[in-house]
């Protein structure tokens, strides 16, 4: 009798160790890969929203200064080193778009993004035909105001963009919130798993203890 019933609580002490194993390993793999999405969440907030930002705030500023040295030309008498400082300003808002094209983009920001490079171009060629135009004539003051204008749309434009990196990043945010929410949930199932085996082992020890009082062994004598 009490070979059996040691037996029989072996066999089950073996099976719900085995399920529980299991069940452990489940909750860590997926309390890793929490962890694992949580970082390349907190990743992708900087690298593909406060970086972009950067980039977006530095290419405003620079299509801003071109507006303010655009009309700085009507009274200028080197309108040649306006003309270096704008064609220098107009450069680096094409690097940084290069950068800016190597970040994740979403499909609204991927379209506004492709709008504003079509709009650099329209710019430089406006630069172009500007440089070329006689200082002091009607034709310059047209292509200024044609320029002032583009400029306009290009940062309207940013501005556009940097909204969608504050609504993506809010997201996102969001998004993080729910994978750390989910790993304090399986921390604490992990909590309550142990306490439950901990149940069965005493469980099982006052079973075997109760059997061993029903059932006292009997010794014989010689």
């Amino acid at each position: 009798m009490n070979l059996t019933f040691s037996l029989r609580n072996k066999w089950r002490a073996a099976i719900v160790s085995t399920a529980i194993i299991v069940v452990m390993l489940i909750i860590s793999m997926m309390g890793n890969k929490n962890v694992d999405d949580l970082r390349l969440s907190f990743k992708s907030v900087y690298e593909d929203r406060l970086v972009v930002e950067q980039y977006i705030f530095k290419m405003s500023a620079l299509l801003y200064e071109n507006q303010i040295e655009l009309y700085k030309l009507k009274n200028s008498e080197m309108p040649t080193l306006i003309y270096a400082g704008i064609l220098a300003n107009s450069k680096t808002v094409s690097a940084i778009t290069d950068q800016y094209a190597h970040t994740y983009l979403t499909e609204k920001e991927e379209e506004v993004f492709h709008s504003f490079r079509s709009q650099l171009i329209e710019i430089s060629v406006a630069e172009r035909e500007m440089i070329t135009v006689p200082a002091d004539s009607s034709g310059q003051q047209k292509s200024v105001e044609l320029l002032s204008s583009q400029y306009r749309k290009a940062i309207v434009q940013l501005n556009d963009l940097s909204n969608i990196q504050l609504a993506v990043a809010k997201e996102m945010l969001d998004e993080s919130d729910k994978l750390a929410a989910g790993h304090v949930v399986m921390s604490k199932l992990e909590i309550a798993i142990l306490i439950i085996v901990a149940l069965f082992v005493q469980f099982i020890i006052f079973s075997a203890r109760l059997s061993s009082q029903k059932n006292p062994v009997k010794y014989k004598m010689n």
